[in-house]
């Protein structure tokens, strides 16, 4: 397919202005700023380093802003292949453009030498060496077209080699001609800001591709013009190809390559460090890379004045800025010294210890001294036993983590790779995904698992098998302040550690029957929890003893697997809070309780004054009961969030565990669960059997039609399996083996409203505990078929086996039409 002539026209137009506006070139792999300008990645991220402000428009930017702009790139990949269906006319060459040009000629050199520098033999490396002090005699480039049989016409692109020697600090890169001079010179505007005037065209060259290829590589223009760049170095004219030649010869004692890497260095301090690199044989680089070896940092060099009484007078040397680049020098354990070890070096013409100007305290963790020494030391007591390279070895601060890192972490947040980096540079493993890491915590439960979040009150769709596990929840400043310091803090937040898989769904101690089969049978179908409304009935309690001292006999149930929650009855004051609770535990026949409910019926109405220090004095109470062993977590029944709100402010380091309170599709409860689990709050659903008659007849109608749809979607299953066996070879003879067969099987019984419900709570995290009206005692098929959902099945076909039966699951659609019986939000 060839496009029309004006087609194409109007798509050269067109991608034109999807150029990079620093390098003039096709948008390869976009980035773009907060103002929404786009340039090349290599481009943008030189530009940052000369000036934190966007190239065009001038508006503050810095590195961490930059996002990778993946709809430009789709729309610059079909530019491109619009444009490759037309094929391009055969275009001069562009010395043969330049020759046809009309334009005075350049004077000749006499001694101009035959060759010039190829200036873009390493500019797609990121690691530059570091520059030259001796200039290098120029080289003929095979690359580039240098203009010596024409001159260079004003707007045309060119590259302007550094020139780097001693008294010459000009360091070129890409630009336009605005001018030529009379003699012979040329006036040149920077793409990256700034203008030189009169430059010898010896040191202007044009790439004979730039022009012609349309996807040409940014970086080629990009990196050229990096301060640390080999290639652009040209020699001066008056040099010859002895002075180059000579090389120092190599050194009696071989050590570790030394690569030095700058933060929060202004340009001058970045020149010098340079130089002290050219002067050592050390490589100088611009981002992190596990070969550097040391991080030179902008200091205070004087210790603050209100910390003189609690640090020596010795700690000259404060990090002002706790960069990324800094983070990461800590947790690798690498030299951190201030600039001016870069000028006693270059003051010494040689390397000067480390240690004299290594840093010593960091401003934003003054009361930790001394954290870069204790991390090199870490490091340098892990070499001693490491196997592998000694760029792979580190303090190994978070070589017992493992983690993940959940949110979109926007500016002006820490990038969410950078984060990750850091745990893996401490010896930590990343996960992907939420799942993968409750997948790890089930296998190794050993270990210390972490999902580090934006803000702690983000909601976290954990699995319903991370229940029971030990899973903490950390801010990003966990992660930040834990390297600054080089000691792993605290975890002291939990995810979801009160209820386990078993747990799930909990049996009403209300809906017992008589003769105590109902609460054998549902023990014996799966569940393990027991939930207690009304403590204050002894022959009810008296009944569950019975049942679980028969299950305990029997070996089908251990007193650790049970979970037994109880809910304040209305007649228990807050004095006799811990009689009521040890004589309700004395008549189950357990040690102690696993949670406490405190009912929101037991305190004043809100809009009365006692209300907050009747409030603080039940809670005050029922952490009594977790100091004394009375119970293992506590939790509220019906509480409305301002409840909730004012326990959280008022005891941050004894929070609520678990809120109970009624729900069902009518009744959802959208605000209170995101609310708690943001809050990192088990909530228990308190739900019907059967949708109370005080509901509308058309809604009770509606959910039933719904349910019924539902279940019959679920009353078969499709797989597939190889018959007869998978045996295929037996000495010579080889049997074939038939394709696969996909086989329906109906699951009988059809699954009922109320298991079409409770599976709905636990796909949305919930905890359910199943209630009859009136109290009335649950039916033995209920028991059989609603408390075998907590039995741990497989959710997936191919996983089925008659050790792993299959469980039905809710599909994302159905779960959004249960959810849409309720009221809107």
């Amino acid at each position: 397919m060839v496009l029309p002539a004006r087609v194409h026209e109007a798509l050269d137009a067109f991608a034109t202005t999807m150029r990079c506006p620093i390098c003039l070139e096709a948008l390869e792999n976009p980035y773009s700023l907060p103002c929404n300008h786009c340039f090349c990645e290599p481009c943008i991220t030189t530009a940052l380093g000369f000036a934190a402000t966007c190239p065009v428009c001038k508006a503050p930017a810095r590195k961490r802003t930059l996002r990778h702009d993946a709809s430009v790139q789709r729309i610059q990949k079909a530019l491109q292949a619009l444009l490759s269906m037309c094929p391009e006319p055969e275009a001069l060459p562009r010395r043969a453009v330049l020759a046809a040009t009309p334009a005075k000629k350049p004077p000749e050199k006499p001694d101009k030498p035959a060759e010039c520098i190829d200036l873009c033999e390493d500019s797609e490396s990121t690691v530059t060496q570091a520059t030259q002090i001796e200039p290098l005699v120029p080289v003929q480039a095979t690359l580039h077209a240098v203009a010596d049989a024409a001159g260079y016409t004003p707007g045309q692109v060119v590259q302007v080699s550094a020139r780097t020697w001693p008294g010459i600090n000009k360091l070129g890169g890409t630009g336009w001609i605005v001018g030529r001079n009379d003699d012979g010179t040329y006036n040149v505007k920077y793409v990256l800001g700034g203008k030189e005037n009169h430059i010898d065209p010896m040191y202007i060259s044009v790439e004979a591709e730039s022009n012609s290829s349309p996807t040409a590589t940014p970086a080629r223009s990009a990196a050229s013009r990096k301060r640390a760049s080999p290639s652009p170095h040209v020699g001066r004219p008056d040099e010859t190809s002895q002075s180059r030649s000579k090389k120092k010869a190599p050194a009696a004692t071989p050590r570790e390559a030394l690569v030095f890497l700058c933060s929060g260095l202004n340009h001058d301090e970045k020149i010098l460090v340079e130089a002290c690199a050219t002067m050592v044989g050390a490589t100088t680089v611009h981002e992190w890379g596990a070969a550097v070896t040391h991080v030179i940092v902008k200091c205070q060099h004087a210790a603050p004045t209100r910390l003189k009484l609690q640090i020596s007078d010795k700690v000259k040397r404060w990090v002002k800025i706790r960069s990324i680049k800094y983070l990461k020098a800590v947790v690798a354990g690498r030299w951190i010294v201030s600039e001016a070890w870069i000028r006693a070096c270059l003051k010494a013409s040689a390397l000067v210890s480390e240690e004299t100007y290594e840093v010593q305290g960091l401003l934003k963790v003054q009361h930790v001294p001394e954290v870069a020494k204790k991390a090199r030391l870490l490091r340098q007591a892990n070499l001693t036993l490491a196997t592998c390279s000694p760029s792979a070895v580190g303090t190994r601060l978070f070589s017992t983590l493992v983690c993940t890192v959940y949110g979109n972490f926007a500016s002006p947040l820490p990038p969410k790779n950078e984060i990750g980096s850091l745990v893996r540079l401490g010896d930590g493993v990343v996960m992907s995904t939420l799942e993968e890491l409750v997948t790890a915590a089930q296998a190794r439960p050993s270990a210390t698992y972490v999902v580090i979040v934006e803000t702690m009150d983000v909601v976290l769709p954990l699995p319903m098998a991370a229940a029971g596990l030990t899973i903490h929840a950390v801010g990003y400043e966990w992660v930040l302040d834990s390297v600054s310091e080089c000691a792993v803090k605290p975890l002291t937040h939990l995810l979801q550690t009160v209820f386990e898989e078993s747990q799930r769904i909990i049996f009403s101690l209300a809906s017992n029957d008589g003769d105590r089969r109902n609460l054998t049978a549902a023990i014996a179908a799966g569940t393990r929890g027991i939930y207690v409304g009304t403590p204050d009935d002894s022959s009810q309690l008296a009944k569950a003893k019975k049942s679980i001292a028969d299950a305990v006999a029997r070996g089908t149930l251990r007193r650790e697997e049970l979970s037994i929650m109880v809910e304040c009855g209305p007649s228990w004051t807050v004095t006799a809070l811990q009689d009521k609770c040890k004589d309700t535990i004395t008549k189950l026949g357990v040690g102690y309780l696993d949670v406490v409910l405190l009912p929101a019926k037991l305190l004043p109405p809100l809009d009365t004054r006692l209300f907050v220090d009747d409030l603080v004095r039940w809670w005050g109470q029922m952490v009594q009961l977790l100091q004394a062993g009375i119970a293992r977590h506590i939790g509220v029944s019906d509480f409305p969030t301002v409840f909730v709100e004012v326990l959280l402010q008022r005891f941050p380091n004894d929070r609520i565990e678990v809120h109970a309170l009624p729900c069902h599709p009518l009744l959802p409860q959208r605000h209170a669960v995101r609310f708690a689990h943001s809050k990192q709050i088990d909530v228990v659903a308190r739900f019907s059997v059967e949708l109370s008659d005080s509901i509308a007849y058309e809604d009770r109608e509606q959910w039933l039609r719904v349910a019924a749809n539902i279940a019959q979607s679920h009353s078969f299953l499709t797989f597939k399996h190889t018959l007869p066996s998978e045996t295929v070879q037996a000495d010579t003879a080889v049997v074939t083996v038939p394709p696969p067969v996909e086989t329906t099987v109906v699951m009988h019984p059809v699954k009922t409203p109320c298991q079409v419900l409770a599976k709905w709570l636990l796909q949305r995290g919930l905890v359910g505990i199943p209630v009859v009206e009136g109290d009335d005692a649950y039916t033995e098929e209920l028991c059989t078929s609603l408390f075998a959902l907590t039995h741990p099945f497989v959710h997936e076909v191919a996983g089925a086996a008659p050790s792993r039966p299959y469980q039905f699951i809710l599909t994302p659609s159905e779960m959004q039409l249960i959810s849409s019986l309720g009221p809107k939000d």
